[in-house]
């Protein structure tokens, strides 16, 4: 069932502690309060957008996968 699978264990955060909301709303009130928040927002837009249009495209079919194919139609060729 697993072989060629590795585990993989990785952290997040609890997003039902309460400690976690109260530091989200905290984070929030004070990116709000920013005087500079539109330019900051512009600017992430602006570097997201500049990065993502960087990124080679993904051809899929290197992994024997149509992402255009229903779940039924598709068959992996690894």
């Amino acid at each position: 069932m697993n072989e060629g699978l590795k585990l993989l264990q990785v952290w997040v955060p609890d997003r039902t502690s309460e400690k976690y909301l109260a530091e989200i709303q905290r984070q929030c009130v004070t990116a709000n309060a920013d005087p500079f928040r539109s330019k900051t927002l512009d600017w992430l837009e602006d570097v997201q957008s500049e990065f993502v249009s960087r990124q080679p495209e993904f051809d899929w079919t290197d992994w024997g996968i149509d992402p255009l194919a229903s779940d039924e139609s598709e068959t992996a060729t690894r």
